[in-house]
């Protein structure tokens, strides 16, 4: 009832389902499970229902997937039809939260920006943040908090690296991870088919770094 836009499937029409969102022929454990140290040490609120959403569960004999994903295959096509999230209620809530804290600071208990951050905090069983709170003492402290909460909210949904890089912490975030990138990576270069379509670069030139 929350999903505003989604790519659809239908497992029980050939070449209209898939083989399961980040599955796994064995239960990921320790070093080799499919989840960064950050995400899994972001539920720090034990109360917080969304942190079983992402433990890996057994699907079938053989196949694992995390909690939110969990679908069963349809006998004739063997696929499963889970659609793929593009756009939710708490995303445009935490994009409303963030585009008010960037536009003017304000945490005071009528604050919308915190209203909107608290109503998926405390829809997820977490305890609702205060003015008094340090996570939103200050426009960037309300920012973290903003971040961080949709990577609880959001993780496998495609949005971590676009926040990452939109919000700040990307080159820290993928050095944690063990990846090094540089700071002209965090723009995509521009397709070559598109840069000789044009064949103008006062028009269209190469991002820094892809020459």
């Amino acid at each position: 009832s929350e999903i505003i836009f989604a790519v659809r499937f239908n497992k029980s029409v050939v070449g209209e389902g898939h083989g399961a969102w980040h599955s796994s022929s064995a239960l990921p454990t320790g070093a080799n499970i499919n989840q960064t140290l950050s995400l899994r040490n972001s539920f720090t609120d034990p109360n917080d229902t969304r942190k079983a959403l992402i433990a890996y569960v057994q699907a079938e004999s053989n196949v694992y997937v995390p909690a939110k994903f969990v679908d069963t295959r349809d006998a004739s096509t063997n696929n499963v039809g889970n659609d793929q999230i593009l756009l939710r209620y708490a995303d445009v809530l935490l994009m409303y939260a963030e585009a008010l804290n960037r536009a003017g600071f304000d945490n005071s208990a009528s604050s919308p920006a915190l209203q909107y951050l608290n109503e998926v905090r405390t829809r997820a069983g977490c305890t609702a943040l205060l003015s008094s709170d340090p996570a939103v003492s200050n426009q960037a402290a309300f920012n973290k908090a903003i971040m961080e909460e949709r990577q609880r909210e959001f993780p496998y949904e495609g949005h971590r690296w676009f926040d990452l890089v939109r919000m700040g912490g990307a080159v820290e975030a993928t050095a944690a991870a063990g990846i090094s990138i540089s700071d002209y990576q965090l723009l995509f270069p521009i397709p070559k088919t598109e840069l000789e379509r044009v064949n103008n670069t006062a028009l269209l030139w190469q991002n820094p770094g892809y020459e």
